[in-house]
């Protein structure tokens, strides 16, 4: 009995290990140099912060820190802080969406990248993040919907390789998927 709680518990202790592992992605090329400076940078905006709670600049610069420094969960709490202050902020929906993304939440990526793409529907970028994120969760007649939007911008049209490949990969997977069926 004693063997089997032990393993359980070592089973356990290594699912936590492996599930906040995705969460700190720490580089470890960087120079000491990099995260000494990040961390110095979030000290003085804690500081800061501390002074004056409600300032957006101060919390998304705090955010912005955290993930600087690989520690995406803490990141994620400050930019949802922020966001409450801030609800249709850019860089904060796009952070929170390049976070999720970068931690294999796809669905969860996908939650901001779209209130971004409802915002920013010629914004070349958006549409590109979102067309990848709909790729990858497999939505892929709204990957095509959001490619065909992208398509009919100047950009887009610039852009023929990028565009050829994605409705070929598209149409592909829609097959496939269709064949499933």
């Amino acid at each position: 009995m004693k063997k089997i709680i032990i393993s359980l518990l070592a089973v356990s202790l290594l699912l936590s290990g492996c599930a906040s592992a995705k969460w700190d992605k720490k580089d470890p090329n960087a120079p000491a140099a990099y995260y000494q400076k990040h961390e110095q940078q979030l000290k003085d905006n804690q500081a800061k912060l501390d002074k004056d709670p409600t300032n957006f600049t101060l919390q998304f610069e705090k955010a912005f820190q955290l993930q600087a420094l690989g520690r995406y969960k803490e990141a994620v709490k400050e930019y949802e802080k922020a966001l409450a202050m801030a609800p249709d902020d850019f860089a904060t929906l796009n952070n929170l969406a390049a976070i999720y993304e970068e931690v294999g939440e796809i669905e969860k990526a996908l939650t901001y990248e779209q209130k971004l793409y409802n915002q920013n529907t010629t914004n070349i970028e958006v549409l590109k993040d979102t067309i990848r994120l709909l790729t990858k969760n497999k939505q892929f007649s709204d990957a095509q919907g959001v490619l065909d939007t992208f398509a009919g911008t100047e950009e887009g049209k610039k852009e023929g390789a990028f565009l050829s490949e994605q409705m070929t990969y598209i149409k592909d997977e829609t097959a496939k998927e269709q064949n499933k069926k």
